[in-house]
C-alpha cells in the first residue's frame, strides 16, 4: 500500500497520525517511509475502536493540511460515514486490513474521493 500511494503522485500528508496502538504505529512508519510527511508520525489519544469520534469531526474541522490518521475498526469506519453523512453510496465504511480512504472537505461537506483496498492492487511480480 505504502508503495501504492507514493506512486499516485497525489498523497502528501503534513502528518500520519496514530492511536499509539502497535499494528497503527507500525503502519504509521511504514507510510512514513514512502510518503515522506514534512512533520513526521504522531501517535494521538482517542483513536482506539470503540472511541467516540465526536471529538475528531471537531479536530478535523480546525485542519487546513492534509492529515492520514491509521485507525481502527470500528472507529475509523464510523468517523468516515459521519464526516461523509451517507453520502457514500458505493462503498461501505468497514475498512479491510490496508484499506485507505481520500476524505477530503470541511466540516458538514466531506466527500470520499477515492479508496482503495490491497485486494484491488495488481500482486508484485
Amino acid at each position: 500500500m505504502g508503495v501504492h500511494l507514493s506512486e499516485r503522485g497525489d498523497v502528501h500528508p503534513l502528518t500520519i497520525i496514530h492511536s499509539g496502538k502497535l499494528r497503527a504505529s507500525q503502519t504509521a512508519e511504514i507510510l512514513e517511509e514512502y510518503l515522506g510527511p514534512y512533520d513526521g508520525t504522531q501517535a494521538m489519544p482517542g483513536l482506539s475502536p470503540e472511541d467516540d469520534i465526536t471529538p475528531w469531526e471537531a479536530y478535523l474541522v480546525g485542519l487546513d493540511e492534509d492529515t492520514m490518521i491509521v485507525g481502527h475498526m470500528p472507529f475509523i469506519g464510523r468517523l468516515a460515514f459521519e464526516l461523509c453523512r451517507g453520502k457514500i453510496s458505493d462503498w461501505q465504511p468497514m475498512f479491510k486490513t490496508s484499506e485507505v480512504a481520500c476524505i477530503e472537505g470541511a466540516a458538514g461537506d466531506w466527500t470520499l474521493s477515492w479508496h482503495v483496498c490491497p485486494d484491488d492492487l495488481e500482486p508484485e511480480a
